[in-house]
C-alpha cells in the first residue's frame, strides 16, 4: 500500500543510491535550458518505455524557479484478456490531475506533528505509554521522535494489510483496527537501537493528533498545512473517494487473487491512514516539496530537527518523514495502482507521479526521477 516490503524497499533504494552516486558532481552550469528541456524530454521518453505503466507526469524546478513539465501516456486504459499489454485510451494527463500519493503523505503527517507540538498539544519527547500503555512493551521508552524517524522498534503492519486489502479491497479500516493487526507481534528491536521502515508509527501519530486536538486528521491537514500553502487540489479521503479530474490507477498482479493489470482506482485506501492515504497533483506537490525543503509553517529549530537524519544501516538515512538517499532529499510513495517520487537534488526539485505499478512495492516514479536527474546533471 503505502508500503514497500522491507526487502523490496532495500532493493529499490539500493538501485537509486547507485544511480545517484554515479551522477554526483556532473553538473554543467553553462547548459542552456532549451538543451536541458530537450534532454529531459528524451529522458522521459526512455523512462516511459521502461516503466511499463499507463501514464506519468513529471516536473523539474530549477534553482532559479523556471520549470520543465512533461507527461506521457493516458489517464485511463483498458486491458485485453489475460496478461496482454494494456491498450491506452481516453484523455491525456496534466499537472492538475489527481493521483493517490502513498507514503509521500508521511511528510505531511510529520510536519503536522511538529506544528501541533509547537502549539502545545504534546511534546516530541512524550512517550507512547501516555496514549497506548498496554499495546506494546517498552511503550514508556518510545517517544514521538522515535515514531517520526522510525527508530521505535514497533512492528510494521504492511504485510498484514496488503494481504487483507487484496481479500477485501473495499473495506473501510479504522486506525485502531490497523494497530490491532500487529498488537501481538514483538518489538523488532529495543527502542532507539535500530531502524526499520515502519508505517505503524505514522498511524499512531495520526491517532494522537486526533485525540489531542479533537479534530479529524483530514481537517487538521487541511487547516494547518494545505490552506496556508494554497494546495487546493490535495486532500485526505475519508473512504475511497477521489475527486475529478483524476487518473485511474492500475496494478499488475500475479498471485492467487488477481492476474494481470487490474483497475484499483476505487479500492479503499483507508488501510494506509496517516501513513499514506492522500491525494494530490503534480502542481500541488511542487508547492509542497519547496515548502518542505524551505521550512515553511514551522520554526527554524523544528525544521532543522525534521532534517536531522539518522542512519538506517542500508546506505541511506531518514529524518522526520523524509529520506536522504545520496543527496536526493524527499520521499517516495507506493499505493496500489499509483507511485510518486518527490526529491530535491543539487538545488533542483523533481516531482514524478505514475498511475500504475508493474508489481507490488515497485515504484517506477523513482526510476523516472533517476532518468530526469541524469538528464540534468550528466
Amino acid at each position: 500500500m503505502t508500503f514497500f516490503s522491507r526487502k523490496v524497499y532495500a532493493i529499490v533504494l539500493s538501485a537509486l543510491l547507485t544511480a545517484l552516486s554515479l551522477a554526483a558532481g556532473c553538473s554543467d552550469s553553462s547548459s542552456v535550458y532549451s538543451d536541458q528541456d530537450h534532454a529531459l524530454e528524451q529522458a522521459l521518453d526512455q523512462a516511459y518505455r521502461e516503466a511499463d505503466v499507463p501514464g506519468m507526469v513529471a516536473r523539474v524546478v530549477r534553482p532559479d524557479g523556471s520549470t520543465w513539465t512533461g507527461t506521457r501516456g493516458k489517464a485511463e486504459m483498458t486491458t485485453k484478456a489475460g496478461n496482454a499489454s494494456p491498450v491506452q485510451a481516453t484523455d491525456s494527463l496534466n499537472s492538475r490531475t489527481r493521483f493517490r500519493i502513498g507514503s509521500v503523505a508521511k511528510s505531511f503527517t510529520a510536519l503536522l506533528t511538529l506544528i501541533l507540538a509547537e502549539e502545545g498539544y504534546f511534546d516530541l519527547d512524550d512517550r507512547l505509554a501516555q496514549w497506548f500503555p498496554d499495546f506494546w512493551p517498552k511503550s514508556d521508552e518510545i517517544s514521538l521522535r522515535l515514531l517520526l524517524n522510525m527508530r521505535s522498534g514497533l512492528p510494521d503492519y504492511e504485510e498484514e494489510i496488503t494481504q487483507l486489502m487484496m481479500e477485501e479491497p473495499y473495506r473501510q479500516w479504522q486506525p485502531l483496527e490497523i494497530l490491532n493487526l500487529v498488537r501481538d507481534k514483538p518489538l523488532v528491536f529495543e527502542p532507539n537501537t535500530g531502524w526499520i521502515y515502519c508505517n505503524t508509527g505514522y498511524i499512531i501519530l495520526g491517532i494522537i493528533a486526533e485525540q489531542e486536538t479533537g479534530q479529524f486528521l483530514p481537517e487538521l491537514i487541511r487547516t494547518k498545512i494545505l490552506e496556508p500553502l494554497k494546495m487546493d487540489a490535495t486532500f485526505l479521503p475519508e473512504a475511497n473517494e477521489i475527486t475529478e479530474p483524476f487518473v485511474r490507477g492500475y496494478q499488475y498482479f500475479d498471485n492467487d487473487y488477481y492476474q494481470g493489470w487490474t483497475d484499483v482506482t476505487n479500492w479503499n485506501p483507508s488501510g494506509a491512514g496517516a501513513a499514506g492515504n492522500m491525494i494530490s497533483t503534480l502542481h500541488d506537490l511542487t508547492i509542497w516539496l519547496n515548502a518542505l525543503q524551505e521550512g515553511r509553517l514551522v520554526r527554524e529549530a523544528d525544521h532543522e530537527a525534521m532534517f536531522d537524519f539518522v542512519s538506517t544501516g542500508l546506505g541511506f538515512s531518514y529524518g522526520y518523514g523524509i529520506f536522504d538517499m545520496g543527496g536526493a532529499v524527499g520521499h517516495n510513495g507506493f499505493i496500489f495502482g499509483y507511485t510518486t517520487a518527490i526529491y530535491r537534488y543539487e538545488g533542483y526539485d523533481f516531482v514524478v507521479m505514475t498511475n500504475g505499478s508493474p508489481g507490488l512495492g515497485i515504484v517506477p516514479a523513482d526510476s523516472v526521477f533517476v532518468r530526469l536527474k541524469d538528464a540534468v546533471f550528466d
